[in-house]
């Protein structure tokens, strides 16, 4: 039933695993050749040094004159963090070599820092409830007055 024939098909004595590609031979390329393609280079053009991302790290200094003197690449964003202060040194150095450095605190946030307190408001600018609700009621009884004055003018 199993023999060695033209589908590659092993016999019933072997094993796939004591023969090549585990029993089975590859079969023979049936097919016509195709032709040849050298391999084609895509024609990308050079990346440039602005298009490039910028660099970001961080570095340990002893103080602001120490992260100025630090020589950056172009285009690079630095952050040096103040080893003796709670302080942070941003260095940006944009494409033509010029540089900036600013200092921040550090400190701890809290959720309480979140929304600042609401100014406080001036009351005496408003009307207190009852000066309103009595001067609603005054300005009914005027209107109550002229409808009725109107009604007994026109009946």
């Amino acid at each position: 039933m199993y023999n060695n024939n033209q589908y590659g098909m092993y016999a019933p004595n072997q094993t796939p695993y004591n023969t090549p590609y585990g029993g089975f031979s590859p079969m023979p390329n049936t097919y016509p050749t195709q032709p040849q393609f050298a391999p084609q280079t895509p024609n990308y053009a050079p990346q440039t040094q602005s298009a490039q991302q910028m660099n970001t790290n961080k570095i340990y200094v002893t103080g602001i004159e120490d992260a100025k003197t630090r020589q950056l690449p172009a285009n690079s964003d630095y952050i040096f963090l103040d080893n003796d202060k709670p302080l942070l040194y941003r260095k940006t150095v944009d494409a033509t070599g010029k540089m900036e450095v600013k200092a921040f605190k550090i400190s701890e946030y809290t959720e309480t820092e979140a929304a600042p307190p609401a100014p406080p408001v001036d009351m005496s600018q408003y009307v207190s409830v009852k000066d309103f609700n009595s001067e609603i009621n005054r300005i009914k009884k005027t209107i109550d007055g002229l409808l009725k004055r109107e009604v007994k003018d026109n009946g």
